[in-house]
């Protein structure tokens, strides 16, 4: 699995990807501001009250999903415990993503 921060981003997007292609980005100051953008944007939109969570079209989408309270085990101790109910996000990719990664 390919793990990326955002300075790996910014990197990808300074640099060119093919031959006579030109990067997406001049500089860096450029490329870190839109990576921070939109990181930004999509925290700031699956937050809205009313939503659900945000779907970016052939990208995929990100849902806020409450989980309910339930019981664990803690590997230490083998003792049970109780799991307080929390909110969390999933992403699911989108087709059209998939199919380009066949």
């Amino acid at each position: 699995m390919a793990i990326a921060g955002k300075a790996e981003l910014v990197s990808f997007l300074t640099k060119p990807q093919k031959k006579g292609i030109k990067a997406a980005y001049d500089n860096a100051a450029e490329a870190k501001r839109a990576v921070d953008n939109t990181i930004n944007a999509i925290q700031s939109l699956t937050k809205l009250k009313d939503a659900d969570g945000l779907t970016i079209v052939g990208f995929g989408s990100f849902r806020r999903v409450k989980r309910a309270a339930r019981k664990g085990i803690n590997p230490s101790t083998g003792a049970v415990i109780k799991i307080k109910p929390t909110k969390t996000l999933t992403f699911k990719v989108s087709k059209a993503f998939k199919d380009t990664l066949k």
